[in-house]
């Protein structure tokens, strides 16, 4: 029977060499903006979230919507969709319920276009697994924008319920069959989001 042991001298070389190595990997694992240890890190890092079936970034949309503060592309039933995290703020705290009312009977813009018909079709909150959920179904039109009757599914949250900050996850669809499906995906993202310590 082979003997696999060795006997083996940590000289002050081989001591500094391992942690060299130790920090490298350490530092390597760090949370850092965007993505990282399968968390999405956006808003400076003030929210992560995990975003599975990423496809790609899309930073162009940042530019032209100012409440956007994360853009990517989605896979989802073999379909390329738009994932937007939008950030509206206040000047004073609010309770999320006075946030997701003031939302609720907004009009929608597009940054600052505003869109040629818009139609809030369903909305509400509920819990899970004891977690409160905020969620919105509307449609929208407009020439400009070139979006012909699409369904938009959006959920809202804050940093304990309570911020100057309201975030919205927001999913795009073209049929109403989708929506439902939609909705399950965007509970499974808004169910992971962590508010880092800065």
């Amino acid at each position: 029977m082979k003997n696999y042991t060795k006997n083996i001298t940590a000289t002050p070389f081989k001591v500094l060499l391992a942690l060299a190595l130790i920090s490298v990997l350490a530092n390597t694992c760090k949370n850092t903006p965007g993505k990282s240890n399968n968390l999405i890190y956006a808003d400076s890092n003030r929210v992560a979230f995990e975003l599975p079936d990423l496809i790609s970034e899309d930073n162009e949309l940042k530019e032209i919507n100012p409440y956007v503060v994360y853009a990517a592309y989605i896979k989802f039933n073999n379909d390329k969709r738009l994932f937007t995290l939008s950030k509206f703020s206040t000047d004073e705290e609010h309770i999320i319920e006075f946030d997701f009312v003031t939302l609720l009977l907004k009009d929608f813009t597009f940054g600052d276009i505003e869109v040629d018909a818009y139609a809030l079709k369903d909305f509400g909150i509920y819990e899970k697994e004891g977690k409160e959920y905020r969620y919105k179904v509307s449609t929208i039109s407009d020439s400009i924008l070139q979006i012909d009757n699409a369904w938009l599914v959006s959920y809202y949250f804050m940093k304990n319920n309570k911020s100057k900050n309201l975030y919205e996850m927001k999913l795009m669809c073209s049929d109403v069959e989708s929506v439902e499906p939609l909705k399950a995906k965007l509970e499974g993202i808004v169910k992971t989001v962590e508010f880092p310590e800065k």
